[in-house]
């Protein structure tokens, strides 16, 4: 990935540790750009800021990523014209014999 074509949205926190990496699109449902949020202490907070300054329309889902793995992602391995979820997706499944469990309701004991 060619880092210039980053947009980045920079925080309070200087010293946060984690990116949060938005998965933009467009009004016609495509993906179309990375918006990566750096010095944010939660990714609550980061969303928050992404919502904002950008349509909810656009927010196609956050990726948390360290600095060390965003700077790979960024300088190295990344795909500007793909999701970051998408991409992290295939890096990153469950083990061997997992099975997502879903919960549909509070239980009492």
């Amino acid at each position: 990935m060619n880092a210039e074509e980053l947009d980045v949205l920079v925080g309070p926190n200087p010293e946060s540790e984690l990116v949060y990496v938005v998965d933009q699109y467009a009004a016609n449902g495509k993906f179309e750009r990375h918006q990566c949020l750096l010095g944010f202490f939660t990714e609550a907070s980061a969303t928050k800021a992404y919502l904002e300054t950008h349509s909810a329309k656009g927010f196609g889902g956050i990726t948390p990523l360290t600095m060390e793995d965003f700077k790979q992602w960024a300088f190295e391995d990344g795909d500007s014209g793909e999701p970051a979820a998408r991409q992290f997706a295939k890096e990153v499944g469950p083990e061997p014999g997992f099975f997502p469990v879903r919960v549909l309701g509070r239980h009492r004991a």
